[in-house]
């Protein structure tokens, strides 16, 4: 007899996601919060599953965290009040998370950001900074900010923004992890014999990141659903993990306004992929004379 395991989200198809990145001056966008009325106007709408925000690109945090930082205008505890009233009329909640852009972690901890050759850090619009995943961060703030959600809220799945590849980095922890493993400072010139070296090792290091971060949800609760976001972004990793996610969900926005490769994509594209070969939904992708190749993957599962 065999088993399938089969989560809750391949059923939910009335999901929102209501994007909250909030800078701390705009305290009054969150002084006033009222869960119970979020909450009845999804249920106007039908809603049956919704993403809210436990941290977001800024490193804020909408709950009283004791690993992150809470945003200085929230005065209640906002991801625990939606959950509460969420699941009185059966929505679930997924907790969005940005594992990749948090400002305040590398404000603290200059030292954690992503690094471009000359040593300038990598920036997301004027406010945000990438942090790296080879340096404490990991194990200082993201992996301990998300088990204390596992384990203080009835959550029912996870969000997870940035996991795809965000880019070359050349801060000194990767510099000194790839010396270690290869005799070698990384390559800055894509004419270096190393170069791809070089890339598929920040792949390698993307893909053991995504992997565990998954594992750590799993071990606590293994009922949560763990899903990441950029799939569509080249290159990445998903097709390769095979079944080390849930749900993987996609966005594209105009390349004029988008740095990343998946900027080059012309129409909006949005696509659930689950199980590794099952697409759910992609709504009229189409590719532009830019475009890598590598785009074609998610067409050719």
């Amino acid at each position: 007899m065999r088993v399938i395991f089969m989560g809750w989200f391949r059923f939910r198809f009335r999901k929102v996601l209501i994007d909250f990145h909030t800078p701390e001056f705009a305290v009054e966008a969150v002084k006033n919060f009222n869960a119970k009325k979020w909450v009845e106007v999804l249920k106007k709408a039908n809603v049956n599953a919704l993403v809210f925000f436990a941290q977001d690109a800024y490193g804020n945090a909408y709950f009283p965290t004791k690993v992150g930082h809470k945003h200085r205008g929230v005065t209640q505890d906002m991801l625990g009040e939606i959950i509460k009233e969420a699941h009185e009329i059966d929505i679930k909640v997924i907790a969005y998370v940005n594992t990749r852009l948090n400002r305040h972690a590398a404000t603290l901890n200059p030292d954690w950001a992503m690094r471009d050759p000359e040593g300038n850090p990598i920036r997301s619009g004027p406010r945000s900074i990438l942090v790296c995943l080879n340096s404490p961060y990991v194990e200082e703030w993201l992996f301990p900010l998300v088990e204390e959600i596992v384990r203080n809220y009835d959550i029912d799945g996870f969000f997870f923004d940035r996991g795809s590849f965000q880019g070359l980095c050349y801060c000194d922890y990767c510099k000194a992890k790839f010396a270690r493993e290869y005799g070698v400072e990384p390559p800055t010139n894509p004419r270096d014999p190393m170069w791809w070296t070089y890339v598929r090792w920040q792949l390698r290091k993307n893909f053991e990141f995504v992997k565990e971060l998954r594992r750590r949800v799993k071990a606590i609760k293994p009922e949560v659903e763990v899903g990441f976001n950029g799939v569509f972004a080249m290159p990445s990793p998903f097709f390769k993990l095979g079944m080390d996610w849930d749900y993987v969900t996609s966005e594209s926005h105009n390349p004029l306004a988008h740095s990343f490769a998946g900027g080059y994509i012309d129409d909006f594209i949005f696509g659930f992929i689950r199980n590794r070969r099952e697409i759910l939904v992609i709504i009229r992708p189409r590719l532009s004379p830019l475009s890598h190749p590598s785009f074609a993957y998610p067409y050719q599962i």
